[in-house]
């Protein structure tokens, strides 16, 4: 009795029991929002299920238009059995959602279907038939599977009225189950909420989200099948197969007859319990404080906050319920909570299922335009549709068919028709009779697809034909005609065999590549490119010759391979223009360097000398390419073929590629032979190099031996007596100091002494410099010019800080040398810039690197010092030459050679340019690094 109160009479009776114990008094609000929750969730369910069926109504719309629009074909009125099928099958391509369309006649047989092995079928005991004959109406079947491809569907039927109003036949279709899978899966459902899409017998057709009942399987829950026997839109609460209590929805889809499909929406009743104890747990906290203040406000705030949105919300999904899409629930000041939240809800449902069937207007109206462009569609085949009766009378005659076939004037018969043109096998064989021909076959019965045949007419001449049969009969299964339906692939074949060609020209370029690559013998290099000409590429046979330089210019054959069958021995071939047998394509290939085509031998134009000898083989055309080489052509290529054919240009250059590989690969071959017997005499000299080289190396080695024992030799013994000079000078000077009286002249001439031993031991050190730069071995690597110029000029500041002199170095020098003897060279040449500069109030100092003429780089030390005289510079490196005075500029006279000496070893030159009082500028090339370590020279 409490579940029929309502919420007002709820309200005031927990304003009569407010002075019981508050937590009754909460149990029992708690208890009235679990009902409301659970009436609100009905509510929704109601709703979703009515959206889902609306959703699921234009497909049974469309498979109802569909259905329609056959029954009124005039072609099913007129049971036209060959048009109908026709018509079935182009449906059937526009709308592949249907699992098949056909015409049943009302004794159960089927007259056309979309797919011809259908018909004739007797389908007088399917239920969903007889119950299209009781009702004559519209009906809609039940699951059932299709026994050929195992496709799930539901039937729909249409029964179809002669022009007089008589029930002639019964029109069928099929919708795959998956179509209505992709209508639910586009509805989105709140969590938890299951959806089922059934027939009338409860066997799931779809369900949402995946991973429900199968489809197929019936539901046997007790609600859905109470529902089943009373089927009403309306909601119910009952245990599932599983013993789950549940809220369930259902409601019919709108359009299916007499209730074929019903839309079931559940959730476990455990859903809403959940959500009520949380509500329960955190309303008892609150309670505790304010349950006076609740009680004294429910009352006159229940019917405005509960009350009146329940009924409004309640209100308008009744409005919605019955059909009005336009019912909206006012959404007050007051309405931000979870009510108004509910109610903004319902308006986006309204709303978006008013889009919906206004979606559903649009789709239906474009079906119908869909429907009337048919026709055309039909007419616009690019198949050609040729049709008679048994009599040879034309039934169709396309505009397709038209642009191949003479024209069919009115009263034409099929033999006078005949008679303009002829049918012939591909390979031009055989001419097929009346009786052989593809109207005459289709007549008899035959049903032939993908025949190949040539059509030879006045009018186009020669087309490939790919030919589908089929015969036509009446509704009894008599012959009343035949049916062809082609398609002209004349330039589909011709490519075809043009591109088989070239592939196989490619496929013999590269396997005769990889044998040039293989094969050093040169006979059996031809022979094996010939063989592969034969196996590879197809040919008949295949030769290589050479052109001969004799008196008659012969071509002498050197390979074959293939049927030959002594026909190389039969021919005398020459490359003379002046000779018969010189005037065919060997020879003038071999005039011109050119490929010579002969598509037909037995041809006179093409001058093949030997026409006969070759026909007699087999040989039917042949293609013959030079062999060339960078100056003159000297053999050819010929290739015989079994067959008239007219090769491609793209062919005839894979093929003349072919040659030219060869003609290089005989090339190589020679070359390889060449180079083996050059190897072997440079082996025989390398021979006796090696003992020259070991003789050369022993006298080296002795050289250096005797360097450095003089080496040591200047070191120790010249060295011991200035060492013994300079002592006693300076001992002799001491006693000088001490005596107090020395003449000047004793003072200078003790200097002069000093002095001597000084450069000298300098002339000494610079010596040994220059040898040890003979005998080091060089270590390249990678060095760094402009670093090292940086700190050469750098120590010179240090020790002169007061010269004005302007450096400029330019940045990034980076040289392959040995980076210790670079380091000298440097020293040698920025020192005497440094030096030679002295004297100028504003020294100029440059280093820098230019390209040569050669691409060389070539790197300059430039000074405005003292310069020289060009007369002398074949003197400037050599050792201990001077081009300027003691007393003008210090040095020994070896640093320049040393740089010389360097450079040189370094595989680069040096050289300089001056004039007196103008500077000088010294510049050097280093050479490339080897392999190995340069070794010391003697």
């Amino acid at each position: 009795m409490l579940s029929s109160w309502g919420l007002r009479s709820r309200l005031v009776l927990l304003v009569g029991v407010a002075l019981t114990p508050v937590f009754g008094l909460f149990g029992w609000v708690s208890a009235e929002n679990q009902d409301a929750a659970l009436r609100l969730a009905q509510a929704r369910l109601q709703s979703d299920a009515l959206l889902i069926a609306a959703h699921e109504q234009p497909l049974v719309e469309s498979a109802k238009q569909l259905l329609g629009d056959i029954a009124n074909s005039s072609t099913v009125q007129n049971k036209q059995a060959n048009l109908c099928g026709d018509y079935l099958r182009s449906l059937q391509a526009l709308q592949p959602a249907y699992a098949g369309l056909g015409v049943v006649a009302t004794d159960g047989t089927v007259l056309c279907h979309s797919r011809p092995v259908r018909v004739g079928i007797d389908a007088s005991a399917h239920p969903l038939f007889k119950r299209a004959l009781l009702s004559r109406q519209f009906e809609i079947g039940e699951y059932d599977t299709e026994r050929s491809s195992g496709k799930a569907g539901v039937g729909f039927v249409m029964p179809v009225y002669s022009p007089t109003g008589v029930l002639s036949a019964v029109a069928f279709t099929a919708v795959d189950v998956h179509a209505f899978r992709a209508a639910l899966a586009e509805v989105a459902v709140p969590a938890g909420v299951s959806v089922s899409l059934t027939d009338r017998k409860g066997t799931v057709l779809a369900t949402h989200p995946v991973g429900g009942a199968a489809v197929g399987t019936v539901l046997s829950d007790a609600a859905v099948r109470a529902f089943l026997r009373d089927p009403q839109t309306g909601t119910d609460e009952a245990l599932d197969a599983e013993g789950q209590q549940r809220l369930y929805a259902f409601a019919p889809v709108p359009g299916a007859a007499s209730g074929a499909l019903f839309v079931a929406v559940s959730m476990p009743r455990a859903l809403i319990a959940e959500k009520s104890w949380h509500v329960f747990v955190l309303e008892l906290v609150v309670l505790l404080g304010t349950a006076l203040f609740g009680m004294a406000c429910a009352w006159w705030m229940g019917r405005r906050l509960i009350v009146t949105p329940v009924q409004a919300i309640l209100h308008e999904a009744n409005e919605l319920a019955v059909g009005n899409l336009a019912a909206r629930v006012e959404v007050g000041p007051v309405g931000q909570g979870e009510l108004g939240h509910l109610a903004r809800t319902f308006n986006r449902m309204a709303e978006s299922l008013q889009l919906r069937q206004t979606e559903l207007d649009g789709a239906l109206a474009r079906i119908g335009k869909e429907h009337g462009l048919l026709e055309l569609i039909i007419n616009s085949m690019s198949e050609g549709v040729i049709a008679a009766d048994v009599d040879g009378r034309f039934l169709r005659f396309n505009a397709a068919a038209k642009k191949l076939f003479p024209t069919v004037e009115a009263g034409t018969t099929l033999e006078e028709w005949r008679g303009h043109h002829t049918l012939i096998s591909p390979d031009g064989q055989t001419i097929y009779t009346s009786q052989d021909r593809p109207l005459s076959r289709a007549i008899r019965g035959e049903s032939i697809d993908n025949w190949d045949l040539v059509l030879r007419s006045k009018k186009g001449g020669d087309r490939v034909l790919r030919m589908n049969l089929r015969p036509l009969r009446d509704q009894g299964g008599g012959l009343i005609g035949g049916l062809a339906v082609f398609t002209d692939i004349t330039e589909r074949q011709l490519a075809d065999q043009e591109l088989a060609r070239t592939n196989r020209a490619l496929k013999m370029l590269n396997r005769c590549n990889e044998a040039l690559t293989r094969m050093d013998d040169e006979a059996g290099l031809l022979q094996q490119v010939c063989r592969l000409a034969v196996e590879g590429g197809g040919y008949q046979m295949a030769w290589v010759g050479y052109a001969q330089d004799d008196a008659a210019r012969s071509i002498l054959p050197m390979a074959h391979a293939g049927r030959e069958e002594g026909y190389l021995s039969s021919i005398h071939l020459s490359w003379d223009a002046d000779r018969p047998n010189g005037r065919g394509p060997a020879g003038q290939a071999i005039r011109s360097g050119q490929a010579t085509v002969s598509e037909d031998i037995t041809r006179g134009d093409n001058q093949f000398h030997w026409a006969e000898e070759a026909v007699q083989r087999g040989y039917r055309s042949a293609v013959v390419l030079p062999l060339r080489d960078s100056s003159r052509t000297f053999g050819l290529l010929a290739l015989y073929s079994a067959s008239v054919e007219k090769l491609a240009d793209d062919e005839i250059k894979l093929l003349q590629e072919l040659a030219d590989n060869l003609a290089f690969g005989i090339g190589n071959v020679r070359s390889r032979l060449e180079r083996q017997q050059a190897q072997a005499e440079i082996l025989r000299l390398n021979a006796g190099l090696e003992e020259r080289v070991r003789q050369r190396t022993a006298e080296l080695q002795m050289a250096n031996q005797e360097l450095e024992a003089f080496s040591y030799s200047v070191s120790h013994d010249l060295r011991t007596p200035l060492s013994a000079i300079d002592g006693f000078s300076g001992l002799l000077e001491k006693d000088f100091n001490e005596g107090g009286v020395v003449s000047d002249s004793c003072r200078h001439y003790l200097n002069r002494i000093r002095a001597g031993v000084a450069q000298m031991g300098e002339l000494i050190d610079a010596l040994l410099s220059l040898a040890r730069v003979s005998r080091t071995n060089l270590r390249w690597d990678r060095a760094d010019l402009s670093a090292m110029a940086n700190a050469v000029l750098g120590g010179y500041r240090e020790r002169e800080p007061g010269r004005n002199v302007q450096l400029a170095i330019a940045p990034n020098l980076r040289a392959q040398g040995d980076p210790r003897l670079l380091q000298q060279v440097l020293d040698n040449l920025l020192g005497n810039a440094w030096k030679f500069s002295a004297k100028q109030p504003q020294a100029r100092i440059t280093f820098g690197c230019a390209r040569g003429p050669d691409g060389q780089a070539v790197y300059a030390v430039r000074d405005n010092g003292a310069g020289f005289d060009m007369t002398y510079a074949d003197k400037l490196f050599g050792a201990f030459q001077r081009l300027h005075t003691v007393t003008e500029f210090a040095g020994t006279g070896v640093g320049l050679a040393t740089v010389h000496r360097i450079i040189t070893r370094h595989g680069g030159r040096v050289w300089a340019e001056s004039a007196p009082g103008q500077g000088a500028t010294f510049y050097f090339t280093l050479g490339e690094a080897p392999g190995l370590a340069v070794p010391a020279m003697a």
